[in-house]
């Protein structure tokens, strides 16, 4: 099944609380809830600096709960950036899932479903759906090749006298990096940690973690880190008796 622009693909404040109403209908209410908690679980467990290391990852999530239990619900703020933006993805999602066949349309719940768990991001959908809302504004019909089975890319488009297959590929601030976010936020979360359990120290230093091979080969490099550092305070222990400054040049490799 395939869908035309025909002034369907986009949203006015006033039909927001419908189309939130059919994307949990279509979602499942229960199964977006167990989402949403367990990204605000593993948040809450950061601090907020630390948090700030996903940038805009889980604004969906953190929206969703705001278009449930603010002091508006189920209302749109056409001033508030990023509820315009979860909205844009929500009414995407519906028009995708009306311009798709019955078992296209559980390929899709199943995927929006997989991108909305903490370790995952959601943005890789978004960019899919917004692909979607554009071309369709272009007069093209937009066919999710991949939720129905048709190919291994994700849109077909069709023209009047062409067809364009369309990979769409998302770069986040992961793209290109050795360090993922992941690994930065459990880094950074068990440095503090072992840090903020030793004696103060008057000094500044600098502390270096080695990796011998690309990180994701790596395992346990929290554990390692933490076991090389202690290492290093012991060095300076047996030193001068006592930690009076941080360990410099410590290494740890995977």
């Amino acid at each position: 099944m395939t869908t035309r622009a025909s002034g369907q693909f986009g949203i006015v404040q006033s039909s927001f609380s419908r189309e939130f109403a059919a994307f949990i209908h279509f979602v499942g209410e229960n199964a977006i809830h167990k989402a949403v908690r367990k990204v605000e679980k593993k948040l809450g467990q950061l601090r907020p600096e630390t948090r700030s290391l996903f940038g805009d990852r889980f604004y969906f999530h953190e929206q969703l709960a705001a278009f449930t239990y603010s002091a508006a619900p189920f209302r749109l703020d056409t001033t508030d950036f990023k509820a315009v933006r979860a909205a844009s993805l929500i009414a995407g999602i519906n028009r995708i899932r009306i311009s798709l066949s019955t078992s296209g349309a559980k390929r899709l719940r199943s995927m929006v479903l997989d991108n909305l768990q903490p370790d995952r991001d959601v943005r890789q959908i978004e960019h899919e759906v917004r692909s979607f809302t554009h071309f369709g504004q272009k007069g093209w019909e937009v066919m999710f090749a991949d939720l129905e089975g048709l190919g291994n890319f994700d849109l077909l488009l069709k023209g009047a006298s062409e067809k364009v297959e369309v990979e769409c590929k998302t770069i986040t601030e992961d793209t290109g990096s050795q360090i993922k976010v992941e690994l930065n936020v459990e880094l950074s979360e068990t440095f503090r940690r072992i840090v903020s359990k030793r004696p103060p120290v008057s000094e500044t230093g600098l502390f270096t973690m080695t990796l011998k091979r690309p990180s994701d080969q790596c395992k346990h490099l929290a554990r390692q880190l933490k076991a090389a550092f202690s290492k290093a305070v012991m060095a300076r222990v047996a030193q001068f008796g006592k930690v009076d400054r941080p360990a410099r040049a410590g290494a740890s490799r995977c």
